[in-house]
């Protein structure tokens, strides 16, 4: 066992410093030692100056999340390691050393309301079905920690402020459950549902391994697709009817379903380059002979359902 831990923590404080530094210490090393135990031994017996949050210490919060060698993760649930590098969290302004403003993100995720919206009066007992309960489970794990949010390739481009996977999180615990009646695939693709690369960055910081890109993602534009709305259900919608209208895929009739006639105008220009090169299709040309097995293929239509 290492007899001392070293930490070289990121110091910084706005209103008296001109550039961020880095301070080393050296902690004793303890058997099971969390890294916010390091940080709390800093703070008590070396350095009382040093700022970091750490609140209920059992996972529920989400407050304590930092840089931790690199990698986000809660500081009341990550084991010390021998040599460490602390940061704080980035894409948010600095308070002091590790502390962050996280009141920006968090007002955008509590713009969603944390309660279901249903018609009333409600009848009690209210009877909910035993998968719509198993599903609410996964979103209701969620304590926004940001952990996601710092590892997020579309945060990164997009900024935090138009891409949040916690957002998301917490409209999907509300599209599964039947007793909601807010447009919840209308409020998703608001949030830029589709901006979403599906990298699963986000479920290996996760300090509760929520599968984010099946259980939220991928089930959020499902409800899309089933509804043919926004820019990804429009176009999944429409790819899905022109292959069982005529058996292939076709860019011009993909674009009209998609887009509608006036949109699809207002692509003229694209559409005269395609036919110069020969690469235009006819959406209203005939199917292809074997029709019938490519609609096996993919199933009924929603008029045969």
């Amino acid at each position: 066992m290492v007899k001392e831990i070293t930490v070289s923590i990121f110091r910084y404080d706005p209103e008296s410093d001109k550039h961020p530094s880095y301070q080393t210490y050296s902690v004793p090393s303890k058997e099971r030692m969390l890294v916010g135990d390091v940080l709390e031994y800093i703070h008590e017996n070396l350095d009382g100056s040093l700022a970091y949050r750490w609140e209920c210490r059992m996972r529920l919060c989400g407050g304590c999340t930092i840089l931790i060698n690199g990698k986000p993760g809660l500081i009341c649930r990550e084991q010390a390691e021998p040599s460490m590098t602390l940061e704080p969290l980035p894409f948010l302004p600095i308070v002091r050393d590790l502390v962050v403003d996280r009141k920006s993100l968090l007002d955008k995720i509590y713009s969603v309301p944390p309660l279901t919206r249903q018609k009333s009066p409600v009848r009690l007992p209210e009877p909910i079905a035993h998968e719509v309960i198993l599903g609410l489970r996964v979103p209701r794990q969620c304590v926004q920690c940001l952990a996601c949010v710092a590892v997020c390739p579309a945060t990164e481009v997009l900024t935090a402020d138009l891409f949040l996977p916690p957002k998301l999180i917490q409209i999907a615990g509300f599209a599964i459950d039947d007793r909601d009646t807010v447009d919840r695939v209308q409020e998703s693709e608001e949030s830029n549902l589709f901006d979403c690369a599906c990298c699963h960055a986000c479920e290996e910081v996760c300090p509760h391994e929520i599968n984010i890109s099946e259980k939220v993602i991928t089930a959020l534009r499902n409800k899309t697709y089933e509804h043919g709305i926004g820019r990804g259900g429009r176009y999944i919608k429409a790819f899905y009817d022109t292959l069982q209208a005529k058996g292939k895929v076709n860019a011009s009739g993909i674009l009209l379903r998609s887009q509608g006639y006036l949109r699809a105008i207002m692509k003229a220009p694209q559409g005269i380059r395609l036919i110069a090169r020969g690469k235009f299709v006819s959406p209203f040309g005939k199917p292809i002979p074997d029709i019938e097995d490519i609609r096996t293929i993919i199933g009924p239509t929603e008029q045969e359902k």
